[in-house]
């Protein structure tokens, strides 16, 4: 057997795929992941026309016009005539309630961080157009204009290029016209226009949306916010290369903020440079009086100050964070659009026409259930580490058989900890062959046969992140990730080193296993990582990568995976995968921050809802079963469970003893055959359609409005309620069919 998998491994190098060749040569040709530069970046001065006083940029939808003394802008709103203020006025900045450097800051079209060199406390120091008075010029480049800040006696240089493009503010900020000096003043962070569209109290109605969650939002509070801190999170959480400062344990998986101000609202999507970046939204009462809500670039460590950087490691700051291109797109919605459901459409005709997603075609099948088998784990003991069985492949087979004959007919089935070892820490980066004690490779071929005869998909729980002992060539001090002071980035966990693949390395596990899965018949893999963590910086010595090349290489992966196998998924749904994956797991549906005291909504499902299949946490596993499941059919999550055939506490001394606490088939079979024949008799297929609107009807009941009309109603409250001579039970959910009711109404 041992020579069978060789030989596969070998067909798999010298033959390849045709699909996956091009991948990897596309890899080489674009530099993914080892990226060098002979020659170091060169600063290339503002362009074309130079102009005197202010600017102004028109189309059909908005007018832009561009301040010229300091840079700042007004967005007028062709279609009702609103004017989006890019910061505070003179009088809101001199009011008592506005103080030290906020005086400043909410009249500028900047805040920049940089390290004073030289001066007497080493810190950063944040300035603004009135702090600096620097030189602003401007400039007529083509369609757009050029504002050109000049700090320090040119120490410090950057621009903004401001375009129009249909009712969408575009933002640049060239990497190649930033200049700072070494030895005055080292750049660390720019927030383009962080007061657009602020609002001072609550002299207009409306709230901020952040990324929190499936999508938070904020009231406007009248300078009486209660606490001491905002939402300030970093876009894809933590870089394990670069200390781009902490993150929280819910990583922002979408870039986005948005303020809705009265009959008006924005959309604030960072698109290019946007993994380098910070989210932040500051009620009114915590720092100045104004409710606003800003994106921030990084350029430099968040502790650059503290640790001692390389002459290598400022070279790689230079040549690379600081010269990416960064961008900002304003999406202004007005009329009934201007809320967080006309965010969420805005947003989701960006991932479609930025991010290439498509809409999903109709199976002419019932939205399948996704069913994880849940196979082996590994527990360390006085005589070593062993693997735990908890669900063989032969058990696989008859637990899908018995769902199907119960009725269950669409299902996803994904079997996880399939792999070499048990699930973690296994002995990644070996996958291959199959964990013996779950069966022969050929009971796994005859589960895929059955899978495939029953129209039930097999997929496969596969982690190319992350490596936990020296096995199948892996190398650490070439294969792993390295961070940019410390050198490979690993952790001691128990008995055991883990640590995390670079992306050249993890292309390669998948480049080499792939003939096996199609030998199998698997039908597609469930891309996971062990704590998450995706999205780094790496510093190899054969060549640097970026945030954005790390996130490039998974994109390639998912279109590998898709194209090869048939399905590609993702266990964190970041927004880079939509659109390389069909198959989001561990979907956010549960509240988000809730300090805030605003509320959880739909933003981000109904943004991906049509373009990518979702489900949040398996419904085994909520912690509060009632109320999560009404949530998840809310959000248009189609329904999951995880299941093992011996009882999850065999697992008790594994990684999974505090997460899968429920487990038994037996015990949960009942519940899934009747939860499908609900979700079949009700909702039936809807997956590959948009979600157009949602909205409170009552107290405790919720409105969700396909494309199609149909409205299906969620009721939380423990009493029933009738919607368009439809009863929807206490606790439960019903379908309003098209046309019986409104579809669209006030929110």
């Amino acid at each position: 057997m041992a020579e069978r998998y060789q030989a596969i491994r070998f067909a798999a190098r010298t033959a390849g795929l045709l699909l996956l060749a091009c991948c990897f040569i596309a890899l080489a040709g674009c530099g993914i992941a080892t990226v060098k530069r002979a020659d170091g970046p060169e600063f290339v001065p503002p362009q074309g026309e130079p102009l005197t006083g202010g600017a102004v940029l028109e189309n059909e939808r908005l007018k832009l016009a561009v301040e010229g003394e300091n840079g700042t802008i007004t967005v007028t709103d062709k279609r009702n005539g609103h004017v989006w203020q890019g910061a505070a006025s003179k009088e809101q900045a001199a009011a008592q309630e506005v103080a030290g450097d906020y005086k400043g800051h909410v009249q500028s079209p900047f805040i920049v961080e940089y390290q004073e060199v030289g001066a007497k406390a080493n810190t950063f120091k944040r300035g603004n157009v009135q702090s600096e008075r620097p030189e602003v010029r401007l400039y007529r480049n083509g369609e757009r204009i050029e504002v050109a800040f000049n700090l320090r006696n040119g120490d410090l240089r950057f621009s903004f290029l401001l375009g129009l493009s249909g009712s969408s503010l575009v933002v640049d900020i060239p990497g190649e016209r930033i200049r700072d000096n070494p030895k005055t003043a080292v750049l660390k962070s720019i927030m383009p226009y962080p007061f657009l569209g602020a609002v001072w109290g609550k002299t207009k109605s409306g709230y901020m949306l952040v990324p929190s969650g499936p999508g938070y939002l904020i009231d406007f509070y009248d300078r009486n916010y209660p606490y001491d801190s905002a939402f300030n999170e970093i876009v894809y959480g933590e870089d394990l290369g670069v200390n781009l400062g902490s993150g929280s344990p819910m990583p922002v998986l979408y870039p986005v903020f948005g303020i809705k101000q009265d009959d008006n609202a924005f959309l604030a999507v960072l698109d290019r440079g946007g993994e380098y970046g910070k989210l932040s939204a500051t009620p009114s009462g915590l720092n100045t009086p104004f409710n606003w809500a800003a994106a921030e670039f990084l350029y430099l460590p968040d502790d650059y100050l503290k640790n001692a950087y390389s002459t290598q490691a400022k070279q790689f700051i230079d040549d690379y964070m600081k010269r990416e291109d960064r961008r900002m797109v304003y999406s202004f919605l007005a009329g009934e659009d201007a809320d967080y459901v006309g965010m969420a459409k805005a947003y989701r005709t960006y991932l479609m026409e930025t991010g290439g997603a498509k809409k999903l075609t109709p199976t002419g099948k019932e939205d399948p259930f996704t069913i994880t088998v849940y196979q082996a784990n590994e527990e360390s003991g006085m005589l070593g580490r062993k693997a735990v069985p908890v669900t063989t492949f032969e058990e696989a087979r008859r637990i899908v058989r018995t769902l199907y004959d119960k009725g269950v007919r669409s299902m996803n089935v994904a079997l996880r900890g399939w792999n070499n070892g048990g699930e973690f820490p296994g002995g990644w980066p070996k996958r291959l062959p199959p964990e013996p004690s779950l069966g022969k490779p050929e009971e796994l071929k005859a589960l895929s046969d059955y899978a495939e005869a029953i129209g039930a998909p097999l997929l496969l729980y596969d982690n190319y992140f992350d490596a936990t002992g020296r096995n199948a060539g892996f190398r650490p001090r070439e294969d792993a990730l390295r961070n940019l002071r410390t050198g490979v980035v690993e952790a001691k966990i128990g008995s055991f080193r883990q640590y995390r693949l670079r992306s050249e390395a993890s292309l390669g596990y998948l480049r080499d296993a792939l003939p096996a899965y199609g030998e199998w018949g698997i039908s597609g893999l469930v891309l996971t990582a062990y704590r998450g963590k995706t999205v780094n910086s790496d510093f190899n010595k054969s060549g640097v990568s970026t945030r954005g090349q790390a996130i490039a290489a998974q994109q390639q992966m998912l279109d590998a995976i898709g194209g090869e196998l048939g399905r590609a998924g993702i266990q964190t749904a970041y927004a880079y995968a939509v659109g390389h994956a069909q198959l989001m797991q561990g979907f956010q549906i549960g509240p988000g921050y809730d300090v805030f005291a605003g509320k959880t909504v739909p933003f981000y499902p109904m943004a991906v809802h049509g373009l990518a299949g979702y489900s949040g946490k398996e419904a085994n596993l909520h912690p509060d079963p009632q109320a999560d499941r009404l949530r998840q059919i809310e959000y248009g999550a189609i329904p999951a469970y995880i299941v093992t055939q011996a009882p999850a506490s065999d697992l008790q001394y594994t990684s999974v003893r505090s997460t899968l606490v429920s487990s038994r088939f037996d015990i949960w079979q009942d519940e899934i055959v009747r939860e499908y024949a609900k979700y079949r008799d009700s909702i039936g297929s809807a997956m590959h359609l948009f979600i157009e609107n949602h909205r409170q009807l009552a107290e405790g009941v919720y409105a969700t409005t396909y494309e199609d009309g149909r409205q299906v109603v969620v009721n939380y409250s423990d009493r029933p309620y009738r919607y368009a001579s439809v009863d929807v039970p206490a606790r439960d959910y019903a379908v309003v069919a098209a046309g019986s009711a409104e579809g669209r109404g006030p929110r």
